[in-house]
């Protein structure tokens, strides 16, 4: 999961969407914190609501299975 929130992070970066952890946390109403754990890894900061909003900022694919185990399936940019 790690991987996966870090890969859509550096996509935003890389597009210009964003250019710091502190932006995404801005446009999605997180904690900059929260959003640090949550590119570390941290179990408690990659919640099923962190996804939500990241999903509602950035209008990103996401699959929550019934154990609320979460998997990014993809990034578009915006417009797509």
């Amino acid at each position: 999961m790690e991987e996966r929130i870090n890969q859509a992070f550096s996509y935003l970066m890389g597009e210009g969407i964003v250019h710091t952890k502190k932006e995404i946390a801005e446009k999605m109403g997180a904690s900059a914190p929260n959003v640090s754990s949550a590119s570390k890894g941290k179990k408690y900061a990659l919640t099923k609501s962190f996804l939500i909003r990241f999903n509602a900022a950035f209008e990103i694919k996401i699959k929550f299975s019934k154990k609320l185990r979460v998997c990014i399936q993809s990034f578009l940019p915006r417009g797509n």
